[in-house]
């Protein structure tokens, strides 16, 4: 991963546009609901781990095992070999790292046109938005903290009062934001059940 530079917003135009597209499509409650959990979580881990944002993928990581991912599962994030996922799922998780990898741009190439083939457009477009809230999450935590993906130092590393606070905010937020994860992920999870049930909702699996 060393090789991965932590992304940030590279012009102020740019951090406008991805707040601007992260409200467009579905929203956020009707995403939540309409994805499984841990298809959710795979997505949102490939793109925290392509942007190199340590603290996004540090609280995901722990969402996803409570989301009933395996530690198996996380590590394959990062090579995200096609022989480790059923082709439906390998396209999606594909098609979200190429977006990360383009900085939000949409893919192109054979693997991208199979996924628009496999997947409806309303999974596409919940499947951007997860890709969209990524982006903005983790540029914004990058450009803070500067807490990298699985290395221990970094030329990026900010000076000053934000890099002294990095490790103690870090660990707060990520304490913050996994309890209301959780919790939010607990109650969308059975109104999602329950809507399924009784609707007969299909909801976007991999």
């Amino acid at each position: 991963m060393k090789d991965i530079q932590m992304r940030t917003f590279e012009t102020v135009g740019e951090f406008v546009t991805t707040a601007a597209n992260m409200v467009k499509g579905p929203t956020f409650v009707t995403t939540f609901l309409k994805m499984d959990a841990k298809f959710r979580e795979k997505v949102i881990l490939c793109v925290s781990i392509t942007n190199n944002c340590g603290v996004c993928t540090k609280v995901h990581t722990l969402v996803g095992l409570r989301a009933g991912l395996t530690e198996e599962d996380i590590q394959k994030l990062i090579t995200l070999y096609k022989k480790d996922y059923s082709l439906n799922e390998w396209l999606a998780l594909r098609w979200a790292r190429d977006w990360a990898v383009l900085r939000g741009q949409a893919p192109s190439g054979n693997n991208a046109r199979a996924f628009g083939k496999d997947f409806t457009p309303r999974e596409q477009a919940f499947i951007l938005k997860i890709c969209r809230m990524m982006k903005m999450a983790n540029y914004t935590s990058n450009y803070l903290f500067a807490v990298p993906y699985l290395e221990e130092k970094t030329s990026q590393s900010r000076k000053g009062l934000l890099g002294l606070l990095s490790g103690p905010v870090e660990e707060a937020l990520t304490q913050a934001v996994l309890a209301a994860r959780c919790r939010a992920a607990r109650a969308t999870g059975a109104a999602a059940d329950a809507c399924a049930g009784i609707l007969g909702i299909d909801r976007c699996v991999a």
